[in-house]
């Protein structure tokens, strides 16, 4: 029997997603704040809110664990905040408390769907809290910048502000503050104070510095400030005037796994009312009906395609959103090896599908590891061969030719590929001496499951499971992954992905009895067959377009279907983020959006990679199309086997 009741299980999906987000928003503010070792009043309140917030939702739920552990760390966080002010933070502890919490909220969030689900014990970071809070409440972890209070982001609400000076030859600010609220309270609607816990008489050398401030709602202003300015010891009352501020941008959150339901049964949906609307034209074209400008199908067919825009456009979210989990765990790492490494985002506001982002960060996270773990030197070493003291990673994120085009940059050691080949000759993978292999076919080697280059096993590499986990990540979600290196100079990962998983522009065209497709954003020449000229170089077979020698994919021969007369055949010029090339077709069927549908899991990545078939559709009178990959077909015209 689980822990959760019938009633608690029933809010168990809603108090998950919540406090992902949460926990989203803090690793956000964090990292931000470990950069410049201070936090700011903004960022305090919005920990100290986040914190009650999951303190009295996991309550709710029964974790008296998890709230214990946040109603601590909301403790803490009520003593910052009644500092009025930025704090800087002269120690890591603070920051290596509040990860390793979150890190422990976010184990049990992965376990909480377990139907033997039983809460793990936080005593030890309780106590940890508890440690903390005690030193902080005697004042031994904080320095305060400077004696000044920042009035526009400690209040919230349109309430009018008062500052109270008191009179500095008597002592208890603390209770005169105190006594002064008891006064007013019965004609204010609402009263927020700074410091906020009049009860601490360590808030009396606050008052003393910086002064006692009041955010009231009231209708009877002009009453209560001269009930305030006639106060016990008050030397001082004065209206402080609010400034406009600007609106910050807040960062888009992920879209909830319940509506992500929704929305795949809502695509789901319109992929079937388009495939429909397209049997339907080609049925009524076979009538010999060729115009439906101005028809019902027409107007239908055009509803379709915004329900469809409206649909992509719904599940599409900013690349940055994963930003803070990438620096999360490079942060990390570089901790655990005592590697110091500057982390440099060009991102921008490129946003991509939602399944697409979730599976990318994923795979960005394994290139990061192993961008610090094997190719960034620690600083001696960077020192001893004349580099830079601190690694550099770049992470660069561009759409190229309809497509996400990512790349991760490190200025490490790089890849040595003598090695590579020696450990992929231990492992069988090798059937030829170095020499015939090309320098990328020898980097592709790191891709192969269980291929490691480090023989001590640590906590994040040895264990053979590393790279050939994001190319297993790419093949699920149609992208692909190339490696650039040199020696002592560094190491580039590129990522190509489509920017949507269901409906893709397409050009259709005939091979043999086959019915075949290629992303139409790929396609950039059409041309007769019988006028062009076919070499062989070095063993492979180049086209002449424009004095320049394109790669040509006989597919014929490859798939074994009987060639064309060239006399009708045509050639189709493609050219995608990475590579070019040009395919030898029977015709030219259609340009159509097509509903894609890929591959079964039984049939796996090894499939695609042998056939460069990356998934099918369906056409008019039931055909099946078999949706081509070119990037994989283009691989193999490399390695001589097309």
């Amino acid at each position: 029997m689980g822990f959760f009741d019938k009633e608690t299980k029933g809010m168990l999906e809603v108090y998950m997603i919540e406090t992902s987000q949460l926990i989203e928003q803090l690793n956000v503010i964090l990292l931000n704040s470990e950069e410049n070792q201070c936090l700011s009043l903004e960022d305090i309140q919005n920990i100290f809110r986040i914190m009650h917030t999951m303190k009295s939702s996991s309550a709710m739920m029964g974790l008296e664990g998890l709230s214990q552990l946040t109603h601590k760390m909301e403790d803490i966080f009520s003593v910052y905040r009644d500092y009025g002010q930025d704090i800087q933070i002269d120690e890591a502890d603070l920051f290596n408390l509040l990860f390793d919490v979150f890190d422990f909220i976010e184990k049990e969030l992965g376990l909480m769907n377990d139907d033997n689900y039983m809460p793990v014990s936080c005593e030890a970071l309780i106590e940890k809290a508890k440690q903390y809070h005690q030193r902080l409440l005697n004042k031994q972890n904080v320095a305060i910048k400077q004696e000044t209070f920042d009035v526009e982001n400690y209040f919230k609400g349109d309430g009018k502000i008062v500052k109270i000076t008191f009179e500095k030859e008597y002592r208890m600010e603390n209770v005169r503050a105190f006594m002064l609220v008891h006064q007013i309270e019965k004609k204010c609607q609402s009263i927020q104070s700074y410091p906020a816990d009049l009860d601490d008489s360590q808030n009396a050398d606050i008052i003393q510095k910086v002064g006692f401030y009041l955010c009231i709602t009231t209708s009877e202003f002009d009453e209560v400030f001269k009930t305030l300015e006639n106060g016990l010891f008050v030397s001082k009352c004065e209206e402080i005037t609010r400034q406009s501020k600007n609106v910050k941008n807040q960062t888009t959150l992920k879209t909830s796994q319940i509506q992500l339901k929704k929305l795949d049964t809502l695509e789901n949906i319109s992929n079937e009312i388009m495939m429909n609307v397209q049997y339907v034209k080609d049925h009524l074209k076979e009538m010999g009906v060729e115009d439906f400008d101005d028809s019902t199908l027409y107007h239908l067919e055009q509803l379709s395609k915004q329900l469809e825009e409206t649909i992509i456009q719904m599940r599409l979210v900013p690349i940055k959103q994963i930003v803070p989990k990438l620096k999360r765990t490079l942060r990390d790492i570089c901790q655990s090896q005592n590697k110091d490494v500057d982390f440099i985002i060009h991102c921008g506001e490129i946003e991509a599908d939602q399944k697409i982002v979730e599976h990318l960060s994923e795979a960005l996270i394994h290139i990061l590891r192993n961008a610090v773990d094997h190719g960034i030197e620690d600083t001696a070493k960077r020192l001893e061969i004349n580099k830079s003291e601190k690694g550099q990673i770049v992470f660069d994120v561009e759409i190229r030719r309809g497509e996400l085009y990512i790349s991760i940059s490190d200025d490490g050691k790089g890849i040595d590929v003598q090695k590579i080949y020696k450990i992929a000759s231990e492992l069988s993978l090798t059937d030829k001496p170095i020499e015939d292999y090309t320098h990328f076919e020898l980097l592709n080697f790191i891709l192969t499951p269980g291929f490691t280059t480090n023989k001590e096993v640590t906590q994040y590499s040895g264990r053979g499971v590393g790279l050939d986990v994001v190319a297993h990540i790419l093949e699920e979600i149609g992208g692909h992954i190339y490696i650039e290196s040199e020696l002592n100079k560094g190491s580039t990962f590129i990522l190509t992905l489509p920017l949507s998983l269901t409906t893709i522009d397409s050009t259709c065209f005939i091979l043999g009895e086959y019915h075949c497709s290629i992303p139409s954003k790929y396609v950039t020449y059409f041309q007769n067959a019988q006028l062009q000229q076919v070499q062989e170089i070095n063993g492979k077979k180049y086209i002449t377009l424009n004095e320049e020698l394109i790669p040509f994919l006989d597919l014929y021969s490859y798939y074994e279907v009987e060639k064309p007369d060239l006399k009708q055949a045509l050639l189709i010029y493609f050219k995608t983020a990475t590579q070019q090339g040009c395919l030898l077709v029977d015709q030219v069927e259609s340009n159509q959006r097509l509903v894609m549908k890929r591959l079964p899991v039984l049939l796996g990545g090894a499939y695609r990679n042998l056939s460069g078939i990356s998934g099918i559709s369906l056409l008019s009178k039931a055909h099946i199309c078999l949706n081509l990959d070119v990037e994989i077909l283009i691989e193999k015209w490399k390695a001589g086997k097309l």
